[in-house]
């Protein structure tokens, strides 16, 4: 599962990831925004993974320790927070914050993901901007969302934009 090169109908989502990651000049927030089903939280998942591949470095694989755990997502340097309900409470982003004032456990890069990113509420939102704005060295954020439109403008103009397409038909049959 971790690999980036098998992430289907989102070539340009990838490859601009792979040159960020090659040029060593990540943004420290990322936000995947597509339609629902498009492979944003899964990308994040295999993101995290080829950050911190020991095998295969930049791209992930699917045997070393640190990509199974990412794929299972049970690593202690990922954080994943969705919806409480109908949005992100600010009582989910206080732990966050507590964690990251501390060096990620294993890996080199923490992975902080936020699915369903536009249900932050503006009290979360608020608390998540300063670790978005000045993050602390060695975690990265990714914001998933299907409503970019509809999250804080504040976070969004702090992250690096990816879009996701809407899969093509054949790329559904083939993931089927």
């Amino acid at each position: 599962m971790p690999c980036l090169s098998e992430i289907l109908g989102q070539a340009s989502a990838i490859t601009a990831l792979r040159r960020a990651i090659a040029a060593g000049r990540l943004a420290q927030g990322y936000l995947f925004c597509g339609p629902p089903g498009a492979g944003k939280a899964s990308t994040a998942l295999r993101l995290a993974a080829a950050l911190n591949c020991t095998t295969s470095p930049s791209e992930g694989c699917d045997s070393c320790e640190h990509c199974r755990r990412f794929a299972e997502g049970l690593h202690p340097d990922l954080v994943q927070i969705t919806p409480d309900g109908a949005q992100i409470k600010i009582d989910q982003i206080r732990p966050l914050e507590e964690t990251l004032a501390f060096a990620p456990h294993e890996a080199r890069i923490r992975v902080i993901v936020l699915n369903g990113a536009e249900l932050l509420n503006l009290n979360a939102a608020n608390a998540l901007l300063k670790s978005l704005e000045e993050p602390r060295p060695g975690n990265l954020f990714v914001l998933v969302s299907a409503a970019p439109h509809r999250g804080a403008p504040t976070l969004v103009s702090r992250c690096q934009r990816l879009r996701f397409l809407p899969l093509a038909e054949t790329v559904v049959e083939h993931r089927g």
